[in-house]
């Protein structure tokens, strides 16, 4: 299979994944009314590493140090991404920590400039911005005004998220047949058991589910979290941070649909028209790398430099 293949799949694979979390998305408010946000996280985190860690304990055990360090270093980064994340939602507004966690578009190229010393490029910097636009239009609900801590926990969340995808690109690039399970399995586990201490110290223990959150919960779990992050580890080993990072933020626009299709929530022209600059900024991002020629998956990996 040739590498222009292997994007295409990869980016497909992205594209998946956001469904798949704009779906989360939807049950996930439906489970935080019978758990608790930090048990949420710590639990469902910790339950998807000890399920990859019966299939990959010798992988992981057997890793090079090197991608010990870096499964530590993005797990720390997509922890801090996500306590962020649950505190700022608590203190803002859903429109507002829903734009502010959006900013990852718009920070990952830079991040990636920073750490790979190569250049922003338009096609990428042009689709993070439009993107960036259509999440600022399609959150908005008329009540911005004033910024407040919540505000600042949703900024900082989204650039952690950014770091931990940058994290990974880095670590392939070190170890490009590193194990993507067993990779994704020591990330998985940070998450939860950094999480744990928070929850037990400052939350109270759960009660049982009812059928449906026990349903949404196991979703969240399976598709959401497990084979979400399998698939993101294992994508961009072909993807470029600045596809990855586009990609995933269709997760707002699926989230919006799937709230009108299956919860008949309205559906307004900002609506339509920040789905429609999204649309637009990763159909140029994705364009432009279409008619070029790469010679070599490095180079198949560099952001859009029309």
């Amino acid at each position: 299979m040739s590498l222009k293949k292997k994007v295409i799949i990869a980016d497909v694979s992205l594209v998946g994944i956001a469904l798949g979390w704009g779906y989360s998305f939807v049950l996930t408010k439906d489970v935080l009314a019978e758990m608790t946000p930090l048990y949420f996280i710590s639990t469902r985190f910790l339950l998807a590493a000890l399920i990859l860690l019966l299939f990959k304990w010798k992988g992981i055990r057997n890793m090079p140090k090197q991608m010990w360090k870096y499964g530590i270093a993005s797990g720390t980064a997509l922890w801090a991404g996500f306590i962020l994340q649950t505190l700022g939602i608590e203190l803002t507004t859903p429109g507002k920590a829903g734009v502010l966690t959006g900013t990852m578009v718009v920070i990952v190229p830079f991040l990636y400039f920073f750490w790979s010393k190569v250049a922003v490029q338009r096609g990428a910097v042009l689709g993070s911005l439009l993107t960036f636009l259509g999440l600022i239009i399609l959150s908005w609900d008329g009540s911005w005004a004033g910024v407040n801590l919540g505000d600042i926990l949703a900024f900082l969340c989204a650039f952690f998220f950014a770091i931990h995808v940058i994290l990974v690109d880095r670590a392939y690039k070190k170890n490009e047949s590193v194990d993507s399970l067993s990779f994704i399995t020591i990330q998985l586990f940070i998450v939860g058991i950094f999480s744990l201490p928070f929850a037990v110290s400052l939350e109270p223990l759960p009660s049982l589910l009812s059928p449906y959150g026990s349903y949404a919960y196991t979703f969240d779990l399976l598709i959401g979290t497990l084979l979400a992050y399998i698939v993101q580890i294992k994508a961009q080993q072909y993807s470029p941070p600045t596809h990855v990072s586009l990609l995933l933020s269709l997760e707002a626009v699926f989230a919006f649909l799937l709230s009108w299709l299956l919860w008949g929530e309205a559906l307004t022209f900002h609506t339509v028209l920040g789905i429609s600059l999204i649309l637009g900024g990763i159909f140029i991002t994705e364009a432009l790398d279409l008619f070029r020629k790469p010679r070599s998956l490095e180079e198949l990996k560099q952001p859009s430099s029309v």
